[in-house]
């Protein structure tokens, strides 16, 4: 739905195509929602659903060409740039940084943790105003912090394997703000 929503709004305030039609009438903004959904799910999961079944969830409402012809526009409009990495993205290419001594169970439970705490920063603008890799960031060290299995041997190691991967000598500007709100 995270992704869906990204589309959505890109499109919307993108300017191009339809998408001011889409900020005046209440059914092309439903049938935009409807093929950002769609699109996100085409491209982010690992099910197949074809548009036959998008069209029945709106009972009908929005045909098969409808939204095969909004799914081009958002396309079109946003350039076909669709590939944007997510905050959680970068959350799990970091957590396979861990040290190879880390028990599997214990990464997978920071996974969960940093699950949760993306679960709460949706609902808070303040995330959306950074970029994705420093929310990831910003994420990630504030599990590191709250976590109590990791020995401080294999918290420095994964500190400086993520800094070196992430080409930084210092956090950037953001991530301790970031890491801050979670």
């Amino acid at each position: 739905v995270g992704i869906a929503m990204l589309y959505f709004d890109r499109y919307l305030s993108s300017g191009k195509g339809q998408s001011g039609d889409s900020l005046q009438s209440k059914d092309q903004f439903q049938l935009a929602a409807i093929a950002s959904f769609y699109l996100a799910i085409k491209l982010n999961e690992p099910i197949v659903m074809g548009i036959d079944h998008m069209s029945r969830m709106t009972r009908g409402f929005y045909s098969e060409e409808e939204i095969a012809t909004m799914e081009q526009d958002i396309l079109f409009s946003l350039e076909w740039r669709v590939s944007s990495p997510t905050p959680m993205d970068f959350v799990r290419h970091l957590l396979e940084l861990l040290p190879e001594s880390v028990h599997p169970s214990c990464a997978e439970g920071m996974l969960q943790s940093a699950k949760m705490k993306m679960e709460f920063a949706k609902s808070f603008i303040f995330f959306s105003s950074h970029k994705p890799s420093i929310v990831g960031v910003g994420c990630i060290m504030c599990v590191m912090s709250e976590t109590k299995n990791l020995t401080q041997t294999e918290l420095t190691e994964f500190c400086i394997r993520m800094s070196t991967a992430m080409h930084y000598e210092q956090l950037p500007l953001g991530v301790l703000d970031v890491q801050q709100r979670f």
